[in-house]
């Protein structure tokens, strides 16, 4: 007996400790409760004239409104807009705690409007339609509903039209305002797109410079909604991400910018950032030096681009070569060049003399060579960006107009003798040189090669 008089009085003692538990996190809990405040559903709202919006609270409060004849609110929170004006409706809890939301009474809407009245989507896509009224009117209800919903489902019908394609077909999304105004949106929903296709996939692009990307899909399909994305923003900032892609070019350097679907369908663009695109540079030189050619029917014309280093920046341009059969036929007249240094052009020779051309097969070096008075050797060496002239070699013997007193033989500032001349010469005009001719001459640059890439 006493054993089980134990048991029994252990019994009790656990269970008023358990009360006793509860009871304090029970009250604990109520102290909780009350000392969090008062939160409403909205903090603002605007409403039209006649217009019932319900307001509700987190806790059992008391309703009260500044101005009661700008509109009025009932014991449950609900808020009727009498007359155009603002008001603070005020929530009080039992304990004193407070909230308030500003009510803005407008006029009603005398119309509604979609973003578009019509769009092409792929099964699975959503998308959310938003709905607009007059500035100086007000909706707070804005129902939305579809006309078929086995081809579109309607997932937030208040306030915002968030829809699904469901299957192909045509179905039409409807907005109406509390006083009856209504808005279509006709939704034409096809399969989903296989595959998505960049404009581009590689661009040169100057620093400071914008560039927009746009996009093609697979046929017979939709996809209203493409996400565009760059790999690193501190190269290439991306300034619009939907439908098309609007970059712009931050600072020197690579970046990748993806065009992504609702689907999972990618593609990618490579976008270099350079400090001036030469390529755009020589484009519009070669399209202005087309037009000026045009005056000359007697001359053939070429445009020659060379990438020294295959670095994707020429180095060398030549805007004209002269050709004219009854003086030489093998010999091609260069006049203009420009390199990666200057973005004007330098004029190497004058206009009538003919000149040949020789680009070594290391791609570092390119060779002018004279035909008419003296024989002037110029050798140009790739520094950077930058061809610069490393040799300059005069045979004033060729001439049939020779100064007194000028060296037979020199290069650069130096007098030379014959042998010496031909010795330092022959080092430069090395077999491995390729020619740039017209007949005759093997050729650096094809005819065929001749158009800017």
């Amino acid at each position: 007996m006493k054993l089980k008089s134990k048991r029994m009085k252990g019994a009790g003692i656990c269970f008023v400790i358990m009360v006793f538990l509860v009871s304090v996190f029970s009250i604990t809990a109520i102290d909780i409760d009350a000392a969090a405040g008062v939160t409403l559903n909205k903090t603002a709202v605007a409403v039209g004239t006649g217009e019932k919006f319900q307001l509700k609270a987190d806790k059992s409060v008391s309703w009260k409104v500044s101005d009661s004849k700008i509109a009025a609110v009932s014991s449950g929170g609900l808020v009727t807009g009498k007359k155009t004006g603002a008001v603070t409706v005020t929530a009080t809890a039992k304990d004193g705690k407070k909230a308030q939301c500003r009510v803005y009474v407008k006029k009603p809407p005398n119309k509604v409007w979609l973003p578009m009245y019509s769009l092409k989507v792929g099964i699975g896509e959503t998308i959310t339609l938003t709905s607009s009224v007059p500035s100086d009117s007000a909706s707070a209800s804005r129902v939305f509903r579809t006309s078929n919903s086995k081809v579109v489902s309607v997932i937030n019908k208040n306030w915002t039209g968030k829809f699904q394609a469901k299957a192909e077909g045509t179905a039409y999304l409807t907005v109406r305002t509390y006083n009856g105004k209504e808005a279509s949106c006709k939704i034409t929903v096809k399969k989903a797109t296989q595959y998505i296709t960049l404009t581009k996939n590689n661009i040169d692009i100057e620093v400071g410079k914008t560039y927009t990307l746009g996009s093609g899909i697979s046929q017979d399909s939709a996809c209203s909604k493409r996400t565009y994305t760059s790999s690193d923003n501190s190269i290439v900032k991306m300034t619009r991400t939907d439908w098309v892609g609007t970059f712009k070019a931050v600072k020197q350097g690579v970046a990748y910018v993806t065009v992504r679907t609702y689907n999972g369908k990618t593609d990618k663009c490579r976008v270099n950032v350079v400090k001036t695109n030469w390529r755009s540079v020589y484009q519009s030189v070669i399209a202005n030096t087309i037009r000026s050619n045009a005056l000359f029917d007697s001359e053939r014309s070429y445009y020659l681009l060379k990438d020294l280093d295959k670095d994707g920046i020429p180095e060398l341009f030549i805007s004209k070569i002269n050709y004219n059969e009854s003086r030489f036929t093998t010999v091609a007249s260069f006049n203009r060049i420009y390199t990666a240094a200057l973005n004007k052009p330098v004029m190497l020779y004058g206009e009538n003399e003919f000149r040949s051309c020789g680009i070594y097969k290391d791609n570092s070096q390119i060779e002018f060579r004279g035909h008419i008075g003296s024989n002037t050797t110029k050798v140009y060496k790739k520094s950077g960006n930058e061809l610069k002239p490393v040799f300059t070699a005069v045979d004033t013997e060729l001439s049939n107009n020779q100064t007194k007193g000028l060296p037979m033989y020199s290069i650069g500032s130096m007098s030379v003798t014959r042998t010496e001349y031909y010795d330092i010469v022959c080092k430069y005009w090395r077999k491995d040189r390729l020619f740039a001719s017209i007949d005759g001459y093997p050729v650096t640059f094809p005819v065929s090669d001749a158009n800017v890439k």
